[in-house]
Parts: C-alpha cells; structure tokens; sequence
C-alpha cells in the first residue's frame, strides 16, 4: 500500500507497517529516508550540516565537468547537476520513475529507476534498478573528494546510533579490506538493525567503499555504498548505457 503527500511516497507492507519513504520532489536527487525495519528502526542517518547532501539511500555520480553527488562546494570548481525526477508511478510493491540528470549547460543522461519492496521474516528486501543513458560522452571519475575514496553510486550515511563505530563488517565473499573490493554483498550489522547492500556480479562489477563502521574506526560517520566508479573512472559515451541492479536488505537484530 503507496500513500502520497508533499512529494513524499509512502511504501507499506500489506499489513500497514511503513516500509520507507521515498522522497522525489528534492531539488538535487530522490531518495528513500526513512527506511525501515519491521519493528521501526530507522537505519538512515538525518542530513548533517556538513554533509547536508548525504539525504538518505541515493545514488549519484560525478564527471570531469559536473558533480551529480555533492551540491555546492566542488574541489574542482566542477558545475553542479541536479536531478531533475517527474512525479513517481506507483504500484503494489513500489514505484518506477524517470529522472534527468542535467545542469545549467544541458542534460548528460536519462534515467529510468524502478524501486521495489518485499517483506522476509526478519525483514524488507528491497530491489533498486537503474538504466542510465547517455546524451553526451560523460567522462566519469572516482569521486569529488578522491582522497576520501570513491564514495558515489548507490550510498548511504547510516544512523549514529544504530551503526556509527558499533557494526560488523561482513563480505561475501570473504575478503581482507572492507573497501577498495568488488563483493557479491556487504553485510553491516548494528546493534538493533543490519544493512545488506548485494549486486550480480557477472551483470555489474560495482566497487565497495565503507567508513566509520568497524569499532576501531577514526570516522565521524558510518557510510556504506557500491558504485561504478569507486575503484577506477571510466566513460559513458553518447548512446551508451550505465546500469545498475542492486538488492538492500534491512532486517531487525535480536
């Protein structure tokens, strides 16, 4: 059941319990906050004051020209690009959405998005597809900041609370680093919630970066995301296509 108001969408599952909120009239991006278990955590972190851009499960990239993550205060005095998304389809289980990913100069892709939900016994799973297409050569790179790592793609600034220097970090497969690595999931389990962010690896090859989890972290926050160009830059051209298929579950700890 989808109940819409003040472009927000509301996701429940059949018995009324809410899912997420899926907010789509944001000037920059769309983006699902709150999401949450099925007792009602909340695993995304409100936006900060000096990360106001880290709005909830987004996803966004950067170019050698414009930054379509951040949305001021560009390193590189890249131009600032906002996704322009129409109003959200709805049906039973989410929502699909056509989104235009411009600046002031003109548009560098078309994006189709298709967000969906199905409950589990101990939680949401959730499916997030995109599709986007060129309308340019759009030479994308790691990240604004590279020297925090490559940090764009599908991301998420998790609760404080719940995640911030309390989690575990687990890969599948197992692997030494958290970061820098191409996994099938990561699992980040907090102290009431757990975050699986999955990928098929034989469709995509999206790299993992992860801050502020592990309890010995010296972050100020907890951040999870997979994205094309975290490990390296690369070039969409003109016509071409950018796709990625992701899994999220959100589950309760006992």
């Amino acid at each position: 059941m989808n109940a819409s108001t003040d472009g927000i969408l509301d996701i429940r599952d059949a018995g009324g319990r809410l899912c997420g909120r899926y907010h789509y009239d944001d000037p920059c991006k769309s983006f699902l906050r709150g999401l949450y278990t099925p007792k009602g955590c909340d695993i995304v972190a409100p936006p900060s004051l000096d990360h106001p851009h880290h709005k909830g499960l987004q996803y966004g990239l950067c170019a050698t020209d414009v930054n379509f993550w951040e949305e001021s205060n560009d390193p590189a005095g890249r131009r600032i690009g906002r996704q322009v998304a129409e109003k959200p389809e709805r049906f039973d289980a989410g929502l699909s959405q056509h989104i235009v990913w411009r600046d002031d100069v003109g548009v560098s892709f078309n994006e189709t998005r298709r967000i969906s939900v199905q409950p589990t016994t101990s939680g949401y799973v959730w499916s997030w597809q995109t599709t986007l297409t060129a309308l340019r050569d759009v030479n994308l790179v790691i990240s604004a900041w590279p020297q925090n790592g490559g940090y764009c793609g599908l991301g998420v600034r998790l609760a404080p609370e719940l995640f911030l220097k309390k989690s575990t970090v687990t890969l599948v497969p197992a692997q030494q680093r958290a970061s820098g690595r191409v996994p099938q999931s990561v699992t980040v389990r907090g102290t009431k919630a757990a975050l699986t962010l999955a990928q098929n690896t034989q469709f995509q090859q999206h790299v993992l970066y992860i801050q502020g989890c592990d309890r010995n972290s010296q972050d100020g926050f907890a951040f999870v995301s997979l994205g094309p160009t975290n490990g390296a830059p690369c070039t969409v051209r003109k016509g071409a296509s950018l796709q990625g298929s992701y899994v999220i579950t959100v589950a309760d700890v006992s």
